[in-house]
């Protein structure tokens, strides 16, 4: 797989192989993440709701109860994500949301088997789609972004 910076670099418009890349790239973002991460199979829709905004948890008036040392310990344990990676994920997951509903599921669990060498039959089978139809909803699902990011003059980052 060639690395998305180079690939990027070198592009002006984005093609159905970044928009992959970045997902992937996305999925295995989001696992460097602390605390609790959103562990379905399948996610109807990225990113999950924080159970509290961050400054909930840096301002529990309690400090008896640990609240605030778990939240700290949670980010110290994170695996390296690092700022611009989050800019990155967020972004990118937010693509999904232009997609019809089929079409997002495939192109999220391609991006997640692909980032963790998960069987994609198997997931394929779960969400009840022929190889053919899931593929080709991947392909779909990966032009349909490239049409809008290139037609709103978004820049290959």
């Amino acid at each position: 797989m060639p690395s998305l910076h180079h690939t990027a670099a070198s592009s002006s418009a984005w093609t159905a192989e970044l928009v992959q890349l970045r997902l992937v790239e996305a999925a295995i973002t989001d696992r460097k993440m602390p605390g609790q991460r959103y562990t379905r199979t399948m996610a109807p829709s990225w990113p999950a709701t924080p159970l509290h905004e961050f400054t909930d948890q840096l301002h529990w008036d309690n400090p008896g109860d640990g609240a605030r040392e778990r939240v700290w310990d949670n980010w110290e344990k994170a695996k390296g994500a690092q700022p611009i990676e989050v800019s990155r994920m967020e972004e990118a997951q937010d693509w999904l949301r232009w997609l019809p509903q089929d079409e997002m599921q495939c192109l999220d669990a391609w991006a997640k088997c692909d980032a963790f060498g998960f069987p994609v039959a198997k997931i394929r089978r779960k969400i009840g789609f022929s190889k053919s139809t899931f593929y080709r909803k991947v392909n779909d699902a990966s032009q349909r972004i490239v049409s809008r990011l290139n037609r709103e003059g978004v820049l290959v980052r």
